[in-house]
């Protein structure tokens, strides 16, 4: 079992703390479960691609048939991106627009039925202008196989928590 972590008292970075493993019984509580590591290391492995710049990477850690749902759909012109040719096209569009575009994982919890809430600090800067641009959001990836299959971005991790049928204050 793995639980949340406190960064100083670990020494670990934002992106290697803060995952919570179980199921919310009811929606309201929280029952610590068996920690879905090959899951966790997928999602993990496509966020830090993506800040490489690595599309193959990224690509690598997506299942074929991928659906995304961005956070903001109307700035990338697409509600949503399939396959793998979607995922490059997204990646494309966001850094048409932005430069040193990164998303930090700040949490991340399983939610059940191998998906996934995950807090994200989207930061860069617009490539026209050079003004920095910043957005906390989140995602709900779902995970089959070791492969993210689905991700639906949110404006917020609220927004994504009650999405998902949970309740827990940030």
């Amino acid at each position: 079992m793995r639980e949340s972590t406190n960064a100083s008292a670990t020494g670990k970075s934002l992106s290697q703390r803060n995952v919570r493993c179980g199921i919310w019984c009811d929606g309201l509580r929280w029952l610590p479960g068996i920690v879905a590591a090959e899951d966790i290391d997928a999602i993990r492995s496509a966020y830090a691609a993506w800040n490489r710049g690595d599309v193959n990477g990224l690509l690598e850690a997506m299942g074929d048939e991928v659906e995304v749902v961005p956070v903001l759909g109307d700035v990338v012109s697409a509600d949503r991106f399939r396959g793998h040719e979607g995922v490059r096209h997204w990646y494309e569009t966001v850094h048409s627009t932005l430069e040193n575009f990164r998303a930090e994982v700040e949490d991340m919890i399983e939610i059940g039925d191998g998906r996934y809430l995950v807090k994200l600090r989207f930061s860069g800067d617009g490539k026209a202008s050079g003004a920095p641009v910043a957005l906390d959001a989140a995602h709900i990836l779902t995970v089959q196989g070791g492969k993210a299959v689905r991700l639906v971005g949110y404006l917020s991790w609220e927004e994504a928590a009650a999405a998902a049928g949970i309740t827990e204050s940030r």
